[in-house]
């Protein structure tokens, strides 16, 4: 929807720079299966949520060039507050 209404298209032109999600809706996270004191690296998928009718389920990814250990893992709920 923000790339829509940045660009006018629903695909991401070339040279467009808008976040992945939008950032002041709160997004309902579901962890996928990993579990504390797994090690994660860039391109894990670490949780899902679902976006809208045509996205059900935007994959959550670490970072590239991110890795560690995971110390807590928040229950399905928005931001684990």
């Amino acid at each position: 929807e923000h790339i829509f209404q940045t660009s006018g298209d629903v695909y991401v032109p070339k040279g467009v720079d808008v976040p992945s999600l939008t950032r002041t809706i709160r997004w309902t996270f579901s962890p996928s299966n990993i579990k504390e004191g797994q090690p994660v690296t860039g391109g894990d998928v670490i949780g899902i949520i679902y976006e809208n009718e045509i996205i059900d389920s935007h994959k959550i990814l670490c970072p590239p060039n991110v890795y560690g250990t995971v110390t807590k893992i928040n229950t399905t709920a928005s931001d684990g507050k």
